[in-house]
């Protein structure tokens, strides 16, 4: 399977290599999912930072006695959590719909490799056809 940074930096590589396996890649889709993802991944991590300082927040509302306001906050921490929740699950959809686009993808073949569909498409050269003979 092709490395996901590789692909992400390199489309070009994969739309010739694929043209060269004489099929494609819907590189709108994979692009489509890698953004979708990346930024489920930032939306949680500005989450997981907002519950982290709120949490802060209400230690320091619970030293000073301020138990109304440290309820409130907890509530709103509760309310963060779960909206982590559900995008840890899409996160987890996405991640297994770009594993499985991913794994679908054709190696990209080496330059050695001489082009076409299929065997019989391959040109032999005159070295090949004595080496077959002999």
């Amino acid at each position: 399977m092709l490395d996901i940074k590789f692909v992400r930096e390199n489309p070009d590589a994969i739309d010739t290599a694929m043209a060269n396996r004489q099929t494609s890649w819907d590189r709108e889709k994979f692009f489509e999912l890698d953004d979708e993802r990346r930024a489920v991944i930032t939306e949680v991590e500005e989450l997981q930072a907002t519950r982290n300082a709120e949490s802060k927040k209400i230690g320091a509302l619970m030293k000073e006695g301020k138990k109304d306001e440290a309820e409130a906050a907890k509530e709103a921490v509760r309310a963060v959590n779960e909206k982590i929740d559900g995008l840890a699950e899409r996160r987890t959809a996405l991640e297994q719909e770009q594993y499985d686009f991913m794994a679908h993808l054709p190696n990209i073949p080496c330059e050695a490799t001489p082009y076409g569909k299929d065997e019989d498409c391959l040109l032999y050269t005159s070295d090949a056809a004595d080496e077959e003979d002999s």
